[in-house]
């Protein structure tokens, strides 16, 4: 279900664990009380309810995507995201935290824009530790 041809440079379990990775930035909780109806168990949201990691829609659907984008923008990070070149973000105290040039195999800009968004998750996780 979720090969894309526009992360063809990713594997599923790296698009999953970035995936996964958003959605507990959203707000979504890991769970695994139900191992018959998920095997691998699923991330809930009050919104979604329960949802599949294989299910979240963050590398294919602006929808998805954007609101996160907007999440990392409010916490005073610079987003720049670019049809020509791809995607930039840069930390509110000034640190480079992101590049994706389009022509490092990101065929897309949600692609360029999802690798930067999850770049950006991992560095404001590692600040709030």
């Amino acid at each position: 279900k979720m090969e894309n041809s526009t992360m063809t440079n990713l594997t599923q379990q790296e698009i999953e664990e970035g995936n996964k990775l958003i959605a507990e930035f959203e707000g979504m909780v890991y769970t695994n009380d139900d191992p018959k109806a998920y095997a691998q168990g699923y991330m809930f949201s009050k919104e979604l309810g329960a949802i599949t990691v294989a299910d979240l829609q963050y590398h294919e659907s602006w929808d998805w995507l954007m609101p996160m984008v907007d999440k990392i923008a409010e916490q005073g990070h610079a987003i720049s995201i670019s049809t020509g070149y791809g995607c930039i973000v840069t930390s509110n105290t000034g640190e480079h935290i992101h590049m994706t040039e389009k022509s490092y195999g990101c065929t897309t800009l949600i692609h360029a824009t999802w690798l930067a968004v999850t770049s950006a998750i991992k560095f404001i996780n590692s600040k709030n530790k």
